[in-house]
């Protein structure tokens, strides 16, 4: 069955529309980001969400950024924030962690607070799934992720942004995130 409207954000997404299902092409129209759009206006307002997060003026907010699967961020260095937690001086950094929905749903809400429940001891800032993360990003100094959509928001919204994963297999031919993966690579 196709849907009677198939709204998409980037043009991208018409050629892998085409290449799978091209009978739903008559009813696909480009309509741009709305989360992008909102995120993108709401950048003049980073010192008031850094205060709500409860940074402080001289702190540098580390956001760490994952998607889901074995192969993404948290998937295959889970001890990642335990590690910044711990090696980040502690007087001049914050972390805040923001997971894809995926994994809090996967696994359950409770298996995530559990895994995440040391580190939120020791200073970690979880952000909640589904909303939460644009303000992380127009808060944050640097942004840690992987291949995920989050991180590309980041980029976008010209964060310095290293890759801590990025498997190229798992990335959409043509995509935004393609895109930053070979401008990381690239070193541009």
């Amino acid at each position: 069955m196709i849907p009677q409207a198939l709204v998409l954000s980037h043009t991208e997404q018409l050629e892998r529309l085409a290449d799978a299902v091209s009978e739903a092409l008559p009813n696909a129209v480009v309509a741009g980001d709305p989360r992008f759009d909102r995120t993108m206006a709401s950048t003049g307002l980073r010192v008031r969400y850094r205060a709500a997060m409860g940074i402080a003026e001289h702190e540098r907010l580390v956001v760490v950024s994952s998607t889901w699967s074995s192969r993404s961020l948290f998937g295959s260095w889970p001890d990642l924030f335990r590690q910044l937690l711990a090696e980040l001086p502690v007087a001049r950094h914050r972390v805040a962690g923001v997971l894809h929905p995926h994994i809090w749903y996967g696994h359950s809400r409770l298996q995530v607070r559990l895994w995440l429940a040391d580190c939120q001891r020791g200073g970690l800032l979880r952000v909640p799934p589904a909303e939460g993360w644009s303000a992380a990003l127009i808060a944050s100094d640097l942004v840690v992720g992987d291949h995920g959509a989050v991180t590309c928001y980041g980029a976008a919204i010209d964060k310095p942004v290293p890759l801590a994963s990025f498997p190229a297999e798992d990335v959409a031919a043509g995509s935004c995130v393609e895109v930053l993966g070979v401008i990381m690579r690239s070193g541009s």
